[in-house]
């Protein structure tokens, strides 16, 4: 941690304290708040932070490291400000345009988002996450995006809908990625001089 923000810090450093003596596995704090808005973690105990923690391990356990996951739920005791939120959880291998796509589709229809966080992970097997960074490059093949997005309560069927919507654009996100050679290969074939 940086002492760019001492006040985010304590917060942090306190809410690593609690997770360590939850006794379940938890992403480091640092790692998922280490760069968030000071404004919108002071609505947040350090308690509901290490919480927020053993969810995100939580979601990284179960993710197949295959296709991305989706989850959005609450989170127990997690109250900024008194008010109850979903989490929606999305990790996927990083990419371009992830992040901006996935925020593009959620404030559509929902604007009154309590925090959002992008931790960029080194995830190698056997070892435990690391925040990618200058000096923890690693291999892309193990950079990880997990982005969590804080939501006021939603119905079922927004909740499905939002879900539906966020799976549609990361489909879109990885065709964009894998597909953009041949669509390159078209048009500079159409462009070329018969």
């Amino acid at each position: 941690m940086s002492r760019q923000n001492p006040k985010r810090d304590k917060q942090i450093e306190t809410a690593t304290k609690a997770a360590t003596e939850g006794g379940q596995a938890f992403l480091d704090p640092a790692i998922l708040f280490g760069r968030a808005s000071t404004d919108d973690l002071e609505h947040y105990t350090p308690q509901m932070l290490a919480d927020l923690a053993v969810h995100a391990a939580r979601c990284l356990k179960n993710w197949n490291r295959v296709r991305p996951s989706v989850t959005l739920q609450p989170v127990k005791d997690v109250e900024p400000e008194g008010v109850s939120v979903q989490v929606l959880t999305v990790i996927d291998r990083n990419m371009p345009f992830l992040f901006d796509s996935v925020m593009g589709e959620v404030t559509v229809t929902h604007r009154d988002l309590h925090l959002a966080v992008h931790p960029i992970l080194l995830l190698e097997p056997g070892k435990d996450a690391v925040l990618r960074s200058g000096d923890h490059p690693g291999d892309p093949a193990h950079h990880v995006s997990l982005i969590q997005i804080h939501l006021p309560p939603l119905s079922r069927t927004e909740a499905e809908g939002l879900t539906a919507r966020i799976h549609a654009v990361l489909d879109q996100v990885h065709l964009a990625i894998t597909g953009w050679r041949p669509v390159l290969d078209l048009l500079l074939g159409a462009s070329a001089p018969p």
